[in-house]
């Protein structure tokens, strides 16, 4: 089922649709960064650990998100 754009009901979709996409946007370039930089210099450890939180974190999200758009849909 789609809401209309022009309700307030889809202008807060759209508002935390574009939220979610900038959010994810940059938690990829921040998991980007910190790949690299892992790479590049293997013997620090704690890149590796950032770079594991930051993909656990973006994992996170996306679960919560689609809880809470799956009881947005069921309402």
């Amino acid at each position: 089922m789609t809401v209309d754009p022009g309700t307030p009901e889809g202008r807060r979709r759209t508002r935390r649709g574009l939220v979610v996409f900038a959010g994810t946007i940059v938690a990829l370039a921040v998991q980007g960064v910190f790949l690299v930089a892992a790479l590049r210099d293997p013997g620090q450890p704690g890149l590796w650990v950032l770079w594991v939180i930051v993909l656990l974190l973006l994992a996170t999200g996306f679960i919560i998100e689609s809880r809470r758009e799956g009881r947005r849909r069921r309402q």
